[in-house]
């Protein structure tokens, strides 16, 4: 096998996937063996394509960060169309004004992706300035890093000092 994506919409997972293999008769082999297959209680349904959906090009850091102010990220597709699977963090339920920076000062203690180079690790993904709260996708360093990131803040309160119990946030990693 070649590689896993799970397919999302707006980095909302839709319960299907991709698998993308070196030879075409590997494909075969699992589309026989898988399909009718129960995984998770659920009946596996499988189908073979004949070409890849095209990933959009990220160009680094400095790329993302371009691509997010103009909303080119949408969260759709196989890995949200993003690269890094396993490290990235969509942190969402924050409060609709708040700054990246803000945020990643709040995020001192985790190893973040080019953190030490002085990259952006933290990019807001909604533009809207009227959204009552707001979405951020924070790269981590490693698998291990994103997860401790989503064990620390999901289902916890932003700053209950200031907005009591108004903005939940909730945390996932894409994959």
């Amino acid at each position: 096998m070649a590689s896993v994506a799970l397919d999302y919409r707006r980095f909302r997972p839709t319960g299907t996937g991709l698998l993308t293999f070196s030879r075409p008769e590997h494909a075969a082999v699992a589309h026989k063996t898988l399909n009718g297959s129960v995984a998770g209680g659920k009946r596996v349904k499988t189908r073979l394509l004949s070409h890849l959906p095209e990933r959009p090009r990220m160009r680094g850091q400095k790329g993302m960060l371009e691509a997010a102010q103009r909303g080119a990220i949408s969260g759709d597709g196989p890995s949200g169309g993003i690269t890094g699977s396993g490290r990235n963090v969509v942190l969402y339920g924050l409060p609709g004004k708040l700054h990246a920076g803000v945020l990643l000062d709040n995020l001192r203690g985790f190893k973040l992706a080019g953190a030490e180079f002085g990259k952006e690790v933290v990019v807001k993904l909604d533009s809207d300035r009227l959204a009552s709260t707001s979405r951020f996708l924070v790269r981590a360093s490693s698998t291990s890093e994103a997860y401790r990131l989503v064990r620390k803040y999901h289902m916890q309160m932003w700053r209950p000092d200031m907005f009591g119990d108004k903005c939940t946030m909730r945390a996932f990693v894409v994959w």
